[in-house]
């Protein structure tokens, strides 16, 4: 008898790999997955940084940045070895399970065939260097409300600012320009929006092909 998973999970790795398709079409937006697109989001989203361009989600790991990001979890016991991972975007991913404690050189090999063969794009370890940015920062940190009464904060933590939805974790902010800042390591920006005076008046999200505005409030 097998030693059990974490919590007892038993899979196959046609069940995960099935797993792995229906959240990359709910976070396209398809509303009859699994999950809703908005509950994938959520679990995809990053919640605690476990190294360089690398975060935990809610149960899952999160690699890279952008267009180029993964999410999947490696997973080894007693005579067992495997790997689960998926692009956000492009519609591809690999499960490898194998029935060895020495199944980790096999599984490097094999994805790194698999993402050859497919193409997959080089995860993004370092974000480019930020611009200069002349403005204070302080001038964007505040409270903002978008038009569903939902807030989102933006605070600022030495040099750089987070944005942050609650329950979400915090996510940090990569300046473009003054204005423009990409939602790292997810997909999207913030465009910080401004009156003739340069006053911060309120913030426009882009993600996942939507745009939502919010009011700066405090």
């Amino acid at each position: 008898m097998p030693e059990m998973a974490a919590a007892g999970l038993w899979t196959t790795a046609t069940d995960l790999a099935r797993f792995s398709i229906d959240l990359q079409l709910a976070l396209a937006g398809q509303a009859d997955r699994l999950l809703s697109p908005e509950t994938v989001r959520i679990l995809l989203s990053p919640q605690t940084q476990r190294q360089l361009a690398s975060f935990m989600g809610l149960g899952v790991w999160l690699n890279g940045s952008g267009v180029n990001s993964r999410f999947g979890h490696p997973g080894d016991n007693e005579g067992f070895a495997s790997r689960w991972e998926a692009l956000r975007q492009g519609g591809m991913g690999a499960v490898i399970l194998t029935n060895s404690d020495n199944g980790g050189e096999l599984i490097a090999d094999v994805f790194h065939t698999i993402e050859e063969a497919y193409g997959w794009p080089e995860i993004e370890n370092l974000s480019a260097p930020a611009p200069q940015i002349s403005v204070s920062l302080l001038n964007y940190v505040g409270t903002y409300q978008f038009r569903s009464g939902i807030e989102c904060t933006i605070t600022q933590k030495n040099d750089t600012l987070y944005l942050q939805v609650l329950p979400q974790a915090a996510v940090p902010l990569t300046a473009m320009s003054e204005t423009v800042y990409t939602l790292e390591p997810l997909d999207g920006e913030v465009i910080f929006l401004t009156d003739e005076q340069g006053i911060v008046r309120g913030l426009q999200l882009r993600q996942d092909g939507s745009e939502l505005e919010a009011d700066k409030v405090s």
